[in-house]
Parts: structure tokens; sequence; C-alpha cells
């Protein structure tokens, strides 16, 4: 038996199972960077939220399941000057503007479309989506900006700034600006405008 015990720990059978173990380990690797937000689970502030992939967290609000880009925590940092939510949650009416030519034109879109579906849905709010100036693909669209704005129908803009120090929502007058530095920054404009108008981050 001894003789047995010294052939299965020999220095060959060693280097045979430290391979088959590396081997073992990258494909349990590979599964959970193919699926890194699989299954998670995080707590904020008194909501549960769940990651079933990637880019994706969901939380019940009521009797509804929202869909968010980012988990609260990752985006609490975000500063809302001034009374930005309050403005919106005070009217029926909301604009949404944005300008044709921004160069973050396809990101502006889908949090156009997110705001337009979440804000009569969850709030009661009318959204109606403009343009800050022409454009071949908005010829429909109304013509709207910040001189638009009014405490009864204020305005959302959506615009990227080189100069923006990072992502904010700030306000000009009855304007709420989402100000943009790179294209990462519309998406989590947007769900961090929403998670301030449900109270989730304070």
């Amino acid at each position: 038996m001894r003789k047995k015990e010294q052939r299965f720990f020999s220095k060959k059978n060693m280097i045979g199972i430290f391979i088959v173990l590396i081997m073992v380990m990258s494909g349990i690797g590979f599964v959970v960077m193919q699926n890194p937000g699989s299954d998670s689970t995080a707590e904020y502030n008194g909501y549960s939220f769940t990651s079933p992939a990637f880019g994706e967290w969901y939380t019940k609000i009521g009797e509804r399941s929202i869909k968010f880009t980012y988990h609260p925590k990752e985006i609490e940092n975000i500063i809302i000057e001034g009374d930005a939510l309050n403005y919106i949650l005070n009217t029926k009416m909301v604009y949404i503007a944005f300008s044709p030519e921004d160069r973050n034109i396809q990101e502006i879109e889908l949090a156009r479309l997110g705001l337009e579906n979440e804000l009569p849905m969850g709030f009661g709010i009318f959204p109606i989506s403009g343009v800050t100036e022409p454009g071949d693909r908005y010829n429909a669209f109304t013509r709207v900006d910040c001189s638009n704005a009014t405490l009864f129908v204020p305005v959302i803009l959506f615009r990227t700034s080189e100069e923006a120090a990072g992502p904010m929502i700030r306000t000009e007058g009855s304007c709420i600006i989402l100000e943009a530095q790179s294209s990462k920054d519309i998406q989590a404009l947007k769900d961090r405008l929403l998670y301030g108008l449900y109270r989730i981050i304070d």
C-alpha cells in the first residue's frame, strides 16, 4: 500500500493534477465572466435589487418591477442641484428636450424613451419630447429648449458637454439639465433622476 501511495503522489502525477485544476478553474472563471451580474442581489435604502444580467438592476416599487442600468450605490454621488425633483413632481406635464446633433444621440434616445415610459406609469406625468434645433430625423418634433420651461411645464434637457466636471443634474429656472461628460453618463443621469423621484436615493 505504501508503494502505491508513493506512486500516486509522484512528481508526474502531481503535475497532471495541477494542470487539471488550472483547466477547471479557468472554465469556472469563464462562466462567471460571461454572466457577471447573474443572480446578484443587493439592498439599498430598504429596497431589494436583483441583477439577472450585466447592466440590469430590477427593484419592486408598489406592484411594479422597474428596470435600471445602474445600482443606486454606483451613482449616488451624482449631484442634483436646486429643486429639480420638486419641479417634476409638482407638475402633470413635462418636456424632454435634446439636440439632434449631440454626439451621444443614441444613448440620449434610450434614456429619453426610458423617461417617456416611466414618468406616466410611475408619477402620472405626461411627457412630450422635443428638440432644441431642427434635425432630419426629428421634423415632427416640437422645438423646445430651456426658454420654454415654466413652473407648470418644466423642461428636462439632456446635454453632453466636454467642459462638464462630470455627470450632474442642475437647474436653470424651471429647466432641469442632465449634463453628461461622456456617453456612459447618459443612462446614469436618467437612473439618478428616477432614483431621486422615487426617493430611493435621498
